[in-house]
């Protein structure tokens, strides 16, 4: 899973179709393990890319974030 996560982190900085669909596939996979989902939370909120912002604001609705 460590190899994963840190494909997924190398993957996740380029904004994209393939990008959405690694993010996605991975939270679907995985979505069993809290922390798993947790750290795919904060991978994404702390991405140094064009419209994170709004990116992380649409996190808080998804249906496997529990504040």
């Amino acid at each position: 899973m460590t190899e994963q996560f840190a494909a997924l982190a190398a993957i996740a900085q380029n904004p994209g179709k393939i990008r959405n669909e690694v993010l996605a596939d991975f939270c679907s996979q995985l979505s069993h393990d809290f922390l798993v989902v947790s750290k795919w939370f904060a991978l994404q909120a702390r991405l140094d890319i064009t419209g994170n912002a709004d990116n992380a604001h649409k996190l808080l609705s998804h249906p496997a974030f529990d504040m």
